[in-house]
């Protein structure tokens, strides 16, 4: 699977786009502020309806500046705006064409708040979460090297997000379950405020077990896939013999379920919240059989980090039958030389790669015949002498 072409407008400070890619590797060099970042976001935006900065997705439009305006047909420069055409506002409008083993496809997706829509060969789709699956994406950027020593929210995305692009069944168990959650928790508090009668939570209950313990399973058996592709990665690429392992930690056993939520009932209903389910899910990395959470020094945690990222690239590539995008965004700021050189040679020649850096030395490192390098300048795309971004 691969990105050829993306073009689109309204994204953070980046002008407008209309770019070919490289289907190997591809590099975006440029200062910090840039926008190296924007593109990145732009295409994660294009996978998954969703940013990877922000929970606010307005926080992905630029400020309304001329010529960065559109309407979900053409668009529109700022000084011929009809002022009476509430259709004419900031947004954010993206558009890719992929290759996949199944065929080719384009991608559209246009964000005007609150209105987000997106088609499928010029289909509109009903449901964004359905969007999900036709661009896969594998995401490694600073703020994921803290998956082993951040919250444990951190490792239930890295679960939900590698599986949904694969299962569409388990996606919409994961929202089905979401919901369920927020309007249990809605009534537990109005419980605990008399409004509700306490016998209404027995239903919800049992939709809660049944959805929740779909993704239990299917974290579960994941989590045994990836372990020994983890573990393989990090004897490579940790230098040592010391042995990372994974087990999955779930919140609550499947066969315990609905005893752990009756015995926790009145605790819920004073707390106002949901505490057993698998909202609660953990993954437990080890190192030599030591917690890497309290024990890794922050260079082996790095190094699990990576070793994670790409063993999530094969869980896709064997449960998918090709490999996803791969998004490397300033990663290499923050490794070593060692751990910066076996990110650059793991690069395999069948993973489309998206590199952003303001290091121009790693361009010696990289097969210089499988890749384009294009430069970003205050949000414009350059490509060698020839501009593909205006």
């Amino acid at each position: 699977m691969y990105l050829r072409k993306l073009k689109g407008m309204g994204v953070r400070n980046l002008l407008p786009l209309e770019l070919e890619f490289n289907p190997k590797i591809n590099l975006f060099l440029g200062d910090n502020g840039a926008g190296k970042s924007n593109l990145l976001e732009a295409i994660y935006f294009l996978a998954t309806s969703r940013s990877f900065r922000t929970n606010q997705d307005q926080e992905m439009i630029q400020s309304t500046a001329p010529g960065r305006y559109y309407s979900d047909k053409v668009p529109v420069a700022a000084d011929h705006q009809p002022a009476n055409l509430p259709d004419y506002q900031p947004g954010i409008y993206l558009s890719g064409e992929v290759s996949a083993v199944d065929g080719d496809s384009k991608i559209e997706i246009l964000y005007q708040p609150p209105r987000k829509e997106a088609k499928i060969n010029g289909k509109p789709l009903s449901r964004l979460i359905d969007l999900i699956g036709h661009l896969r994406v594998v995401l490694f950027s600073v703020e994921d090297m803290a998956v082993i020593k951040g919250g444990p929210h951190l490792r239930r995305r890295f679960m939900d997000i590698s599986i949904s692009q694969t299962d569409p069944v388990y996606l919409n168990d994961l929202q089905r379950y979401i919901r369920i959650l927020k309007q249990r928790n809605r009534l537990l508090g109005e419980i605990r405020d008399r409004i509700e009668q306490e016998d209404l939570l027995d239903t919800f209950d049992e939709s809660l077990v049944k959805t929740g313990n779909a993704l239990i399973n299917k974290r579960r058996s994941m989590v045994s896939e990836i372990n020994p592709l983890v573990k393989g990665i990090y004897q490579e690429i940790g230098g040592s013999q010391k042995e990372v392992q994974l087990e999955y930690k779930p919140g609550v056993e499947e066969d315990d379920f609905l005893n752990r939520l009756r015995a926790k009932r009145r605790e819920e209903i004073r707390r106002g919240v949901s505490l057993v389910g698998p909202h609660r899910d953990e993954i437990a990395f080890t190192l030599d059989g030591m917690n890497a959470r309290a024990f890794a020094s922050e260079g082996e945690a790095r190094t699990i980090a990576i070793c994670l990222r790409l063993a999530g690239l094969e869980y896709i590539y064997q449960q998918s039958g090709e490999y996803p995008l791969l998004l490397l965004d300033d990663v290499f700021s923050e490794l070593d030389e060692h751990r910066k050189q076996y990110l650059i040679n793991s690069l395999q020649a069948d993973v489309q790669t998206f590199i952003t850096t303001a290091d121009e030395h790693v361009l010696k490192d990289l097969p210089l015949a499988n890749s384009s390098v294009f430069r970003v300048e205050k949000g414009e795309v350059v490509s060698g002498d020839r501009k593909v971004a205006k």
